[in-house]
């Protein structure tokens, strides 16, 4: 009759462990925010960064390179700026940058060791390790990008850009009546045809 009994407490235990498993992770409905998605509060931070201006780490490098401090970057400006970057990331001193160092870098002059530009986009031969002219070869790179009118010359106002967040990631609502859109695509909401 143990036996019984105990198979039967082992029967309504999983039942019940697995009831609880199966269901929603704490009070409240799931992903925060009532009927989900973000956090209470988190429409409001985002909202306050919605057309705020932002750099991205390689702007903090480049603008450093500003050796006459006139708000501007020349190439020139940006030739000598790399041969000073390269010594601050060569620790070593031996003509490579190891994955080691580029992290320790990254680290303190782009803010963190897992910003960009990442070990892949210096490493152009894919060698694993980063030579002075990779380095100046990327550096050059990231002037062209953020020389957005093509001058030559890139200002402090060509590092920056505005961030313009869509109005869902704010809290909006997609779709009539609020909620996600209904239907994926098609006639009358079924699924477009694969």
């Amino acid at each position: 009759m143990s036996h019984v009994r105990r198979a039967a407490f082992l029967t309504v235990f999983s039942a019940c462990l697995l009831t609880a498993c199966a269901g929603p992770g704490g009070p409240g409905p799931r992903g925060g925010g009532p009927g989900g998605g973000q956090p209470p509060g988190a429409r409001g931070a985002l909202a306050e960064l919605d057309g705020a201006y932002i750099a991205q780490p390689i702007a903090l490098v480049l603008a450093g390179y500003d050796a006459d401090h006139d708000g501007s970057l020349t190439r020139a400006e940006l030739s000598e700026g790399a041969a000073s970057e390269w010594v601050r990331m060569d620790r070593n001193a031996d003509s490579t940058v190891s994955l080691i160092e580029l992290s320790a870098w990254a680290d303190t002059y782009l803010g963190s060791a897992t910003a960009r530009p990442s070990q892949l986009s210096f490493d152009r031969d894919g060698s694993g390790s980063i030579s002075s002219r990779e380095v100046m070869t990327q550096l050059e790179a990231e002037f062209a990008t953020a020389d957005k009118n093509g001058d030559g010359v890139v200002t402090r106002g060509e590092l920056i850009r505005q961030l313009n967040l869509p109005s869902q990631q704010m809290g909006g609502r997609g779709g009539p009546g609020g909620g996600r859109p209904r239907g994926n695509g098609g006639p009358g909401g079924g699924q477009a045809p694969r």
